[in-house]
């Protein structure tokens, strides 16, 4: 009858067995016949309560009265009694309703598990996507580079500085550079119009320039700038993405380099001239 409306059924043929199953298996609930004389079914129901309390438990009954049978206290356990005489309607419908609440009860598990699983990884993402910001953050901080972002088209001192780095580097706050004149008004005057002929002639492309930048604090800062022109979605639009690096470090070294060069030829020719005398 069970099998025949679809339901998988395992039978037990002792206490031990039935225990066996129930901790083996996932069950919707357990049919317990009271007539079966190798089984006491009440104590069968208690030992299953103690273990699985939630589990449903039908007991099977030779009588039409119901209410006569003395059945064992289950706290928690949704018990049911059916005769067997001529109920099978009865039964199965017991039944269906087993079924439906196991298989809710596994969706709802599934679906717990699964939320739980999302939860985790959305809290791994977010913990990984502050470590990225925090890595950026103390890169931008440990390195002499500042960002920025400028319409196409514009005026060439127009840009947008991303964070407060340009701050230490320039040692100028982004706001001043929303006058379009401002940049142009602190490069060093021997650089201007070479970096202006530049911007003139290639208007599209990459560029990257090098000239001084002069600091408020009366010295020159040896500045790298590179641009980039980065197209919209519809590939006319777009805006002018850039980087600026302060080289003054590499430039004084360099300068360096090329002074120690130029005294190391001094003193070779110096040394030659003596020589011939």
């Amino acid at each position: 009858l069970v099998t025949g409306a679809g339901h998988e059924l395992t039978v037990a043929t002792s206490a031990e067995g039935a225990l066996s199953e129930m901790a083996a298996g996932s069950l919707a609930a357990v049919i317990i016949d009271l007539g079966a004389a190798a089984i006491d079914g009440r104590a069968l129901a208690g030992a299953i309560a103690a273990e699985r309390p939630r589990l449903p438990i039908l007991f099977l009954v030779d009588v039409d009265r119901n209410d006569a049978i003395p059945l064992p206290q289950l706290p928690g356990t949704a018990v049911d009694v059916v005769s067997k005489s001529g109920r099978e309607d009865l039964l199965l419908a017991r039944i269906e309703v087993y079924a439906a609440l196991f298989r809710n009860a596994r969706l709802l598990t599934r679906l717990r598990v699964e939320r739980s699983r999302a939860r985790s990884e959305k809290a791994r993402a977010e913990a990984a996507r502050r470590r990225r910001e925090q890595h950026h953050a103390l890169l931008h901080r440990a390195l002499p580079t500042a960002f920025y972002t400028a319409p196409v088209g514009g005026p060439f001192g127009t840009r947008r500085f991303i964070g407060d780095t340009v701050l230490a580097l320039s040692g100028y706050r982004p706001s001043a550079f929303a006058d379009p004149d401002f940049w142009e008004s602190r490069i060093h005057p021997e650089d201007v119009e070479r970096v202006l002929d530049i911007l003139d002639a290639i208007q599209e492309g990459p560029v990257t320039l090098d000239y001084r930048w002069r600091h408020p604090d009366g010295q020159d800062r040896h500045v790298l700038d590179q641009r980039v022109v980065h197209s919209g979605e519809d590939g006319r639009s777009g805006e002018i993405v850039g980087m600026w690096l302060d080289v003054t470090s590499r430039k004084n070294l360099e300068l360096d380099r090329h002074h120690a060069s130029k005294l190391a030829t001094v003193g070779r020719l110096t040394g030659g001239i003596a020589h011939d005398f």
